[in-house]
C-alpha cells in the first residue's frame, strides 16, 4: 500500500481542513514527521489507521473523542485517504460517530458513516466499507500496526522482555492461541483422565467392599490386605460362591421333608369336625324349642289376613270419597262458566257497535301520511340548507386563519432573512475587531523583537569585544598566541569592565528565539483575520502600519451590523404582537427553507379552500329556491312536523283498539261458551262415578268376608298391626327352615365319625412350623448372601476390566500432555516450540540491519540453554559480539545499541509478519521516535539502513524531534500548533 493522498478535517488538533500530497513525497522515499509535542504527529497516523478500519492507531482513542475541539460545532469530523496498491487505486471518505450542534442550538447524535471508491464501483456502510478493506489488504488493525507504525519503545521493551512475556507477544501477532489451546486441552484431557481412573478405583474399592466373607478366612485377610489382589479376591470369591449354593441345594431338601409331614397331620379337617358335631347338637335343640310355638303361630297368621282385606277395602274408600269431593268441585265449575258466558256475549254487543266508526278513522289515517311525508321533506332540504350555512361560516373561518398564517409566515420569512443578514454583519464586525486585535498584538510582538534585537546585538557585540581582553589576560611571556602565534606581546589589549558572559548571550539569543516565534504566530494569526474579512488581496506589510484604516473598518462594520440590528428588531416587535409564542419557540420556524415549504403549501392550501368556498355557495342557493327564496325556520317546521305525527299516532291508537276490543270480545265469546259446555260434560260424568262406586264399594264387603260394616271397622282399627305380625310369621318359618336345613347338612357330613384329640395334633404341627420358620430363615440368608457375593463378583470384574483401560490410555495421554507443557528436558511447550521457529525467522530478517548499523560487530541470537529453575526457555535474545567472539545477555547494550538492535527487530518483525500474511503489499513504514539515543556515527548507520529500505521501494515516514534528522532527512512533514488548532506543511528540499 503507497499512501495518494490524506485530507483531515476538524480532526484531534487540526481545527480546519489539512492536507497531506504524499506523491510528492515519492521521488525522496523518506521523509520526517516533525514538530512540537502535542503538535498531533501522531495523529497523521491514527487518521490513515481510522480511515481504514475506522478505529485509532492506539487503545487510548475513542472514535466519538476524533472531533477537534478547535472546530465550530457545526462543523462535522471527517478523514479522506487515497491510496495505491497492486497499482490499484482506492480512495476511502469516512466519518466518525459525532455530535453536532446545529445553529438553532439542538444537539444531534450523527452516526458513523463511510465510503470507498473503488474504480467506478462504491461500498457504502461502515460494516461493508470494513469487510473491504481487510480484502484489499489482507490484514486487519492489529496486523497493520504492526508492520506499519514501528514504536522503539514497544521493541526495546521486547528486546529485553523474558520469554514468558515475549511468548504473550509473539502469541498475539502469529496468533498461536490454538497450540496454547491444544496444550491446555490436553492438561484438561490427562486430569480428567485421572479423574475418571481415581474415580475408576474407587469404584473397584466398593465393589470389594461389598464382598461378604461370611468365615472364609482365606477371603477375609485377602480383602483385608493393605494392597489388595482383586484377581485373587475374584477366585477366592468364586469358590465360595460354588460352596454357598452346594449348601442352599441341601437346605432345600430338608425343608421339604418337614413340609410333606406337617401337612399329613390334618389338622384343620380335626378341628372342623369337632366344629360340625357341637353345631349339630345345637341346631337338634333349638327345632325342638320352635315346634312348641306352632298353634300361636297359626292364630297370628289369621288375624295378619283379615287386617289385610280391611286395608284393601280402605284404599277403595279413599277413593269413593275422593270421587264424592270431585263432582262437588265440577258442579261449582259448571255455575261460574255460565255466568262468565253472559258477561261475554254483553261485551261483544258493544264492540261491534264501535267498530261502525273504522272506515272515517282509516280515511283520515291516509290524509295525515300524505301530510306528514310533505313535512319530512321540507324539514330535510332545511336542515342541509342550514349544514350548508354552517359549512360556509366555518371555510370562511379557515380562509381567514390561512391568511393569517400566510402573514405570519411571511413576516417571519423577513425576520429569518433579516436576523441572517444581521449574523453576517455581525461576524464581519467581530473579524474587523479580530483584525484591529491582531495588528495591535503583532506591532507590540514586531517592536518588543526589534528591540530585544538590538539588546541582543548590543550584549553580543560587548561580548565580542571583551573576549580580546580575555585573551590578552590569558597571555604569558614567551608563550605563543592562541590566536596569531605570535611569541611577543607588544600591545595586548585592556580588559573590559562588565563584559558579559558566554550564558548570558546564549539566554538572550533564546529569548529572542522565542520573540520571533511569536512574532510568527501572530503575523499568521493576522493573516488569517485578513482572509475572513476577504482582504488577501491587500498585502500584509501593507496593512499592517495602517491602524487608522484598520479601525475605520471596525467601524464602519459596527455601524452596518447596527444599523441591520435595528431592522431586526423593529420588525421583531410586530413579529412578537402578531406570531404565536409557540411558533417563536418552534426552532424550525427560524429555519428559511422550512419557512418557504411551508409557505407555498399555505398558499396552495388557501386556493383549494376558496375554491370549495365557491361551490358551497352555488349548493345553498340550490336548497334556498325549495322555499321561494325565504330562508325556512326549522323549528317552525319541526313543530309541524310534530303535530303532524301526534294525529297521525293517536288514528292510529284508535283503530287498533277497535280492532282489537272487536277481536278480543268475539274470542271471549267463543271461549265462555266453550268452557260452560265442558263444564256440563265434566259434572256429568262426576256423577256417573260416584254411583258407580258407591255399588262396588258394597258388594267388595261381602267379598272379603265382611258380614257386616261395623266388623270391617272393628279390623280397620287394628291395621297398624299388620307389619308386626308379618315379621313375626316371617321369622318363625325362615328360622324352622334353616334349622331343618343345617341339620339334614351336619348330619350326612358327620355320619360315623368320632370326635378328634386336638391338643395332641396341635403340639405337634406347632414343632414343625418352628422348625421350617428356622430352616426358611437360614436359607434366605443364606440366598442373600450368595446374590451379594454374585453381584460384588460382577461389579469387581467390571471395574477391574475399565480401571486397566483407563490406566493403559492414560498412559500416552499424561506423557503427550507433559511434552505440550513443556514439561520436558528442554522446558519447551508445543507453542513455544512453534514461535521458537518464527523467532528464528524473526532474528534472522533483524541481523540483515543489525549487522549493517553496526558495521558487522553484532548480531542477534536465541539462547539456547535453558533458565535456572522452572523458568521457561526458548525465547531469549543474547547478542554475538564480533569483537570477543562471545555470547552475552542483550541487557549489556548500550543505549544507542539498544535502539539499533530495537530497530532491527522491529524491521524484521515487520518484513516476517508480512511474509506470513501472504505477502501482502505495505511499502510505506512509519517510525515513532528512538533516534535521540544515537551518536552521529551511529545516526549514519540507521539512516543508511532506512535508505536501503527507501531502494526496496518503501516509503520511509521517521516521527521525530531529533535536530540532527532534519538536516539528513529533507522531505518533511511540518506539524505546527497554534490559538486556532494545528496545521500541516510539507517541505521538500529547496522550498524551505
Amino acid at each position: 500500500m503507497k499512501p495518494e493522498k490524506l485530507v483531515l478535517h476538524a480532526f484531534g488538533p487540526f481545527g480546519g481542513t489539512q492536507e497531506i500530497d504524499f506523491t510528492g513525497l515519492y521521488d525522496q522515499g523518506i521523509f520526517l514527521i516533525t514538530g512540537p509535542t502535542g503538535a498531533g504527529k501522531t495523529t497523521i497516523f491514527d487518521a490513515i489507521t481510522f480511515a481504514l478500519f475506522g478505529e485509532a492507531s492506539g487503545d487510548s482513542r475513542e472514535s466519538e473523542n476524533f472531533k477537534s475541539q478547535y472546530a465550530p460545532n457545526e462543523e462535522k469530523c471527517w478523514v479522506e485517504y487515497s491510496f495505491f496498491i497492486r497499482g490499484r487505486r482506492y480512495e476511502i471518505h469516512r466519518e466518525p460517530q459525532q455530535y453536532r450542534i446545529a445553529r438553532t442550538g439542538n444537539e444531534r447524535l450523527l452516526p458513523a458513516s463511510a465510503a470507498l471508491v473503488d474504480g467506478e464501483e462504491t461500498v457504502t456502510g461502515v460494516r461493508e466499507v470494513n469487510a473491504r478493506v481487510a480484502e484489499i489488504l489482507g490484514l486487519d488493525k492489529h496486523r497493520f500496526k504492526q508492520i506499519v507504525m514501528l514504536a522503539q519503545g514497544d521493541f526495546k521493551k521486547l528486546l529485553e522482555a523474558g520469554s514468558d512475556e515475549k511468548q504473550e507477544i509473539f502469541r498475539k501477532v502469529f496468533d498461536t492461541h490454538i497450540f496454547n489451546r491444544m496444550a491446555l486441552l490436553m492438561a484438561q484431557t490427562a486430569k480428567e483422565q485421572q479423574a475418571r481412573i481415581t474415580a475408576q478405583r474407587e469404584l473397584v474399592s466398593q465393589a470389594a467392599a461389598g464382598i461378604n466373607p461370611e468365615g472364609d478366612t482365606a477371603l477375609g485377610e485377602a480383602l483385608a490386605a493393605q494392597y489388595p489382589n482383586y484377581e485373587h479376591i475374584s477366585q477366592l470369591l468364586a469358590l465360595r460362591i460354588q460352596a454357598d449354593r452346594e449348601r442352599l441345594a441341601l437346605l432345600e431338601k430338608q425343608l421339604g421333608a418337614l413340609h410333606q409331614e406337617q401337612k399329613g397331620l390334618n389338622l384343620d379337617a380335626a378341628r372342623m369336625l369337632n366344629s360340625q358335631l357341637d353345631q349339630l347338637e345345637a341346631s337338634l335343640a333349638e327345632q325342638a324349642q320352635l315346634f312348641s310355638q306352632k298353634e300361636e303361630m297359626a292364630r297370628r297368621q289369621a288375624l295378619l289376613e283379615q287386617l289385610k282385606r280391611a286395608n284393601l277395602l280402605a284404599g277403595e274408600e279413599r277413593l269413593l270419597q275422593e270421587q264424592e269431593r270431585q263432582r262437588q268441585v265440577r258442579a261449582e265449575e259448571q255455575e261460574k262458566a255460565l255466568h262468565q258466558c253472559a258477561q261475554a256475549y254483553q261485551a261483544l254487543c258493544a264492540a261491534e257497535e264501535a267498530s261502525g266508526q273504522l272506515p272515517k278513522l282509516e280515511e283520515l289515517g291516509r290524509e295525515l301520511d300524505c301530510r306528514e311525508r310533505d313535512l319530512q321533506e321540507r324539514e330535510r332540504a332545511a336542515a342541509e340548507y342550514g349544514n350548508l350555512q354552517k359549512q360556509l361560516l366555518q371555510q370562511e373561518g379557515l380562509l381567514k386563519k390561512a391568511r393569517q398564517r400566510l402573514s405570519i409566515l411571511e413576516m417571519l420569512a423577513q425576520k429569518s432573512a433579516l436576523q441572517a443578514k444581521a449574523q453576517e454583519e455581525k461576524e464581519a464586525w467581530e473579524n474587523a475587531l479580530s483584525l484591529r486585535d491582531s495588528g495591535d498584538r503583532l506591532r507590540e510582538a514586531i517592536r518588543r523583537y526589534e528591540q530585544e534585537q538590538a539588546d541582543y546585538e548590543m550584549l553580543n557585540s560587548r561580548f565580542l569585544s571583551g573576549q580580546a581582553g580575555v585573551l590578552a589576560k590569558r597571555l604569558m611571556k614567551g608563550k605563543p598566541c592562541p590566536v596569531c602565534g605570535s611569541l611577543t606581546h607588544p600591545a595586548p589589549a585592556a580588559e573590559a569592565q562588565d563584559v558579559p558572559d558566554e550564558e548570558q548571550v546564549k539566554q538572550a539569543a533564546e529569548a529572542l528565539s522565542r520573540l520571533a516565534s511569536q512574532v510568527n504566530r501572530e503575523e499568521a494569526a493576522f493573516r488569517g483575520a485578513m482572509e475572513r474579512m476577504k482582504l488577501s488581496h491587500i498585502p500584509a506589510e501593507e496593512l499592517l502600519p495602517d491602524s487608522a484604516r484598520i479601525q475605520a473598518l471596525a467601524v464602519e462594520s459596527k455601524a452596518r451590523w447596527e444599523a441591520q440590528e435595528s431592522q431586526c428588531q423593529a420588525l421583531a416587535q410586530a413579529v412578537y404582537a402578531k406570531v404565536p409564542e409557540e411558533l417563536l419557540s418552534d426552532g424550525k420556524y427560524s429555519d428559511p427553507v422550512f419557512l418557504q415549504e411551508k409557505e407555498q403549501a399555505v398558499r396552495l392550501k388557501l386556493a383549494k379552500d376558496e375554491a370549495q368556498l365557491d361551490e358551497m355557495g352555488k349548493q345553498a342557493g340550490r336548497a334556498l329556491e325549495l322555499f321561494g327564496g325565504q330562508a325556512p325556520d326549522p323549528k317552525a317546521l319541526a313543530h309541524e312536523h310534530a303535530l303532524a305525527l301526534q294525529k297521525i299516532e293517536e288514528n292510529s291508537r284508535q283503530r287498533q283498539a277497535i280492532s282489537q276490543n272487536l277481536l278480543a270480545a268475539q274470542g271471549e265469546d267463543r271461549a265462555a261458551r266453550q268452557q260452560a259446555g265442558e263444564a256440563a260434560l265434566r259434572l256429568e260424568k262426576a256423577e256417573k262415578e260416584v254411583k258407580a262406586g258407591r255399588e262396588q264399594f258394597a258388594r267388595h264387603l261381602g267379598e272379603q268376608g265382611f258380614a257386616q260394616e261395623e266388623d270391617y271397622r272393628l279390623a280397620l282399627g287394628q291395621v297398624g298391626q299388620i307389619g308386626a305380625l308379618e315379621q313375626s310369621c316371617l321369622s318363625y318359618r325362615t328360622r324352622l327352615q334353616s334349622l331343618e336345613e343345617v341339620i339334614s347338612l351336619l348330619g350326612s357330613q358327620t355320619a360315623g365319625q368320632q370326635r378328634a384329640d386336638l391338643p395332641a395334633l396341635q403340639s405337634r404341627s406347632d414343632e414343625l412350623s418352628r422348625q421350617l420358620e428356622q430352616g426358611r430363615e437360614e436359607q434366605l440368608a443364606l440366598h442373600a448372601l450368595v446374590l451379594q457375593n454374585q453381584r460384588s463378583a460382577k461389579a469387581l470384574e467390571q471395574h477391574a476390566k475399565q480401571l486397566a483401560k483407563l490406566e493403559q490410555e492414560s498412559l500416552l495421554t499424561d506423557k503427550l500432555a507433559k511434552l505440550a507443557k513443556g514439561d520436558n528436558g528442554k522446558r519447551l511447550s508445543f507453542e513455544r516450540y512453534v514461535l521458537s521457529a518464527y523467532f528464528e525467522d524473526i532474528i534472522a530478517a533483524a541481523n540483515l540491519r543489525l549487522e549493517k548499523m553496526t558495521d558487522g560487530r553484532y548480531r542477534l541470537s536465541r539462547r539456547e540453554e535453558k533458565n535456572k529453575g522452572l523458568r521457561a526457555s526458548g525465547l531469549d535474545f543474547e547478542v554475538i559480539d564480533a569483537f570477543t567472539g562471545r555470547q552475552r545477555p542483550i541487557t549489556t547494550l548500550s543505549g544507542g545499541e539498544s535502539f539499533k538492535a530495537s530497530l532491527s527487530l522491529a524491521l524484521g518483525l515487520a518484513d516476517i509478519i508480512r511474509a506470513y500474511s501472504g505477502g501482502v503489499e505495505l511499502d510505506t513504514v512509519f517510525i515513532d521516535e528512538g533516534f535521540g539515543t544515537l551518536d552521529s556515527e551511529s545516526l549514519d548507520a540507521a539512516a543508511n539502513t532506512l535508505m536501503a529500505l527507501r531502494q526496496d521501494g518503501r516509503m520511509i515516514g521517521i516521527i521525530s524531534h531529533v535536530s540532527e534528522l532534519k538536516e539528513r532527512i529533507h522531505a518533511k512533514v511540518q506539524v505546527s500548533s497554534g490559538s486556532s488548532g494545528s496545521t500541516i506543511k510539507l517541505i521538500r528540499e529547496g522550498n524551505e
